[in-house]
């Protein structure tokens, strides 16, 4: 959409004086008091402004004192991925690869003490053939 608006020549060259680009700053008015009447959302702001992120777009609204429409809901899914992140962060940092797997556990747990034999325990499970052949 394409709006015209009319101002006296006089006033709209002191403007064009203090701001370079008169067409933004009047669009980014239009977009800060529309987001003061809850006209438009900040992600609406966003793309009209053509802001890159959520976090320029928060900028843009500091800058112009205007509080960001983050509720406690947005908080909590923020704290929410947060801590998915160190979760994934905490696993992945702690994985062990099978062998040191097995070298742990076999710390930890002295099957000989528990009665155990572990060739016993593993016959069935490991395979003991020099390899299998394979047939091109």
């Amino acid at each position: 959409m394409e709006i015209t608006i009319y101002i006296p020549e006089a006033v709209g060259q002191q403007l064009q004086k203090k701001w370079d680009n008169l067409s933004q700053k009047t669009l980014e008015a239009l977009a800060i008091q529309a987001y003061r009447d809850g006209v438009m959302t900040s992600a609406e702001i966003q793309t009209l402004l053509n802001l890159s992120s959520r976090g320029e777009t928060n900028e843009f609204l500091k800058l112009h004192q205007v509080d960001p429409d983050y509720t406690e809901e947005d908080l909590a899914k923020d704290v929410k991925n947060i801590e998915q992140l160190d979760n994934y962060k905490n696993i992945s940092e702690t994985q062990l690869g099978f062998g040191e797997f097995i070298q742990k556990f076999r710390q930890e747990h002295n099957l000989a003490q528990e009665g155990i034999e572990s060739e016993e325990l593993l016959k069935e499970v490991r395979d003991l053939s020099s390899g299998r052949e394979v047939i091109w």
